[in-house]
């Protein structure tokens, strides 16, 4: 990864150049606000997310219905996203465009390190927002939860 690569995981099927916009200007529902901790600060909807991890990006686009991976640049300004774990993980901007497609569809069936990254956070204790979320979409599909998961260890959301 080139030191400039911003990552974004959201939306399917858009190809180079292709625009992203906030959520409030899109009109989408299908974001993962849905999985919002009650003690969260909620995501604001005016805002297009971008990191230079594609890591995260990669669990953001798994919690968004066949959600996809990009490689991005914001257009006008960036600023640190308020709820970034630390400083210049989290970024946002009013807008961004798709450079590059990376992973069309990335679910948390097919990265399952995401999961036993989770799994790990739950079991050492140090878990985050997104932890938290991985969590709720096990709890939710049964199915795919890994050998050793322990729906105790998760926060109930509403």
């Amino acid at each position: 990864m080139r030191h400039q690569d911003l990552f974004h995981g959201g939306v399917p099927g858009l190809g180079m150049g292709a625009p992203l916009f906030p959520p409030s200007k899109s009109q989408t529902t299908a974001t993962t606000q849905r999985y919002a901790l009650p003690t969260s600060a909620a995501r604001d909807a005016g805002w297009v997310y971008l990191t230079p991890d594609p890591e995260i990006a990669a669990a953001y686009a798994a919690m968004y219905p066949d959600g996809a991976l990009y490689i991005a640049e914001p257009f006008g300004p960036m600023e640190p996203d308020p709820m970034s774990p630390s400083p210049g993980v989290m970024w946002r901007c009013r807008a961004a465009r798709v450079l590059v497609p990376v992973i069309e569809c990335v679910t948390l069936k097919s990265q399952p390190h995401l999961i036993e990254m989770a799994l790990e956070a739950f079991r050492t204790g140090d878990v985050s927002d997104t932890d938290r979320k991985i969590a709720a979409i096990l709890d939710e599909r049964p199915w795919m939860q890994p050998p050793g998961w322990d729906t105790a260890l998760c926060t109930p959301h509403v």
